[in-house]
């Protein structure tokens, strides 16, 4: 009865009222655990979308949106069906917001910028399979095909970046860093390998090397060993 009425609401585009039913729904000790099941990360879906469809939504409702989305993914705890959606998800958003609303610019951490670069990526590994499919079968909708990938990767790249820019700042814990930066630079490499982009994949391969090799990290890294990390 719940998600159907969300979907009453989604479809009345009564975005405000499907943000109360959800926040009220999450809240309810009888209903919370909806969403550990399909139909309720299904309504999270919804939740994260109204919040970011009225044409007043804010860079703070983009915010708590992929926040809330980021939440979803982290409690999946693999690459499952559903942490990729989300991953999709928050892609979509934000590229939703690039074209409707470029001035709301939200602040997201290193975790929610890759989030959102691998939604992009993973919406390009769908578009990229059908261009296979047309390519070897000759048929001419190959080359637009095509492009509708490219498009995907090339703004996984440019959020790949984001969070390798965000995961490099001091005020980032350094455990991010090292989950986030080492997997933007190697996925924005296979991104640019289906761009055709080889030289710019060896620059990103390379970047990545030159980071984390042993000899190379420690020109940024602290030394853990040291008593006056441990008691940080």
């Amino acid at each position: 009865i719940l998600t159907d009425l969300v979907k009453m609401k989604m479809r009345g585009k009564k975005y405000g009222d499907v943000e109360s039913i959800v926040v009220e729904a999450r809240r309810d000790p009888g209903l919370r655990t909806l969403f550990d099941e399909d139909s309720g990360k299904g309504l999270i879906l919804d939740y994260a979308r109204a919040l970011t469809l009225p044409e007043d939504a804010t860079a703070a409702e983009y915010e708590r949106a992929v926040k809330t989305l980021r939440e979803y993914i982290v409690k999946e705890k693999a690459q499952t069906a559903w942490s990729n959606e989300f991953s999709r998800a928050i892609a979509d958003i934000l590229d939703e917001r690039r074209r409707n609303k470029p001035n709301q610019r939200p602040k997201l951490s290193a975790s929610e910028w890759y989030d959102a670069a691998r939604g992009f990526f993973m919406l390009g590994q769908t578009e990229y399979k059908k261009f296979d499919e047309y390519d070897k079968d000759k048929n001419p909708k190959a080359k637009d095909q095509y492009e509708v990938a490219y498009k995907n990767y090339r703004s996984a790249v440019e959020y790949y970046r984001r969070a390798i820019t965000e995961a490099r700042k001091e005020k980032t814990p350094l455990v991010e860093r090292l989950e986030i930066e080492p997997k933007s630079w190697f996925e924005m490499g296979l991104s640019y390998i289906k761009m055709k982009h080889y030289y710019e994949a060896v620059i990103a391969n390379s970047a990545f090397r030159d980071a984390f090799l042993p000899e190379d990290r420690k020109r940024w890294m602290p030394d853990v060993t040291k008593p006056a990390f441990r008691t940080q």
